[in-house]
């Protein structure tokens, strides 16, 4: 039986109590937020896309209602019972109940770099440093050249300070905010440098044709 949305929601929140760092808000993305994170990934190209952190699933609901193929997502939940949650929601598509680094690892050995794009609704800002540069690493190993990692945060700035991407040879850019959400949120792109440069010279581009 699929749980229904007031069941998942009330499972979030005991996961929540148990771990909250773990699981990193106390209700699951509202559909506007979902929505901004579907509109943000790579879901036209036939690449695969990744989401990290599926929680109750209303995130995956809003890639697969952006035309995104169930056999061209795959999600990632480490907690057993939003897992469950998730494999009666979507039995077609694959869900890997792993840690995200160990899953990551996985999956570059299947697909190499065919992956477009990784949406995560991990909590990033109660994550230690090493953490998020190692899961970054993995993820951009798994990416292939111009995929983005997709990021949503409820503080004001990038989760990931632009000195510490750029260790990595990473930008962010604040792509969408999601005003209704509870509580707000903003969506965060991280690509590669030169990834970002040619996005950057387009836009002007397209700037400059528009003025002409």
């Amino acid at each position: 039986m699929k749980p229904t949305g007031r069941r998942a929601n009330w499972l979030f929140f005991r996961q929540w109590l148990r771990n909250p760092f773990a699981i990193g808000a106390v209700m699951p993305s509202g559909r506007e937020l979902a929505r901004a994170m579907a509109q943000a990934s790579d879901n036209e190209s036939g690449r695969l896309v990744v989401e990290l952190g599926g929680g109750t699933g209303n995130i995956t609901q809003a890639l697969l209602d952006s035309g995104l193929a169930p056999e061209s997502l795959v999600v990632i939940e480490r907690d057993r019972r939003l897992y469950r949650v998730l494999t009666a929601r979507f039995p077609e598509i694959r869900v890997l109940n792993m840690d995200a680094l160990q899953a990551l690892a996985t999956l570059r050995e299947e697909n190499g770099g065919k992956v477009g794009s990784i949406v995560s609704g991990l909590p990033l800002l109660s994550m230690p440093p090493e953490f998020q540069e190692q899961l970054l690493e993995e993820s951009f190993r798994l990416l292939d050249k111009n995929g983005d990692f997709i990021q949503f945060t409820y503080g004001p700035v990038s989760p990931v300070s632009q000195r510490r991407l750029g260790t990595q040879g990473l930008r962010a850019q604040k792509v969408s905010r999601a005003r209704l959400n509870i509580p707000p949120a903003s969506v965060w792109r991280f690509m590669r440098m030169s990834e970002w440069l040619q996005a950057s010279r387009d836009a002007a581009r397209r700037k400059q044709n528009r003025a002409a």
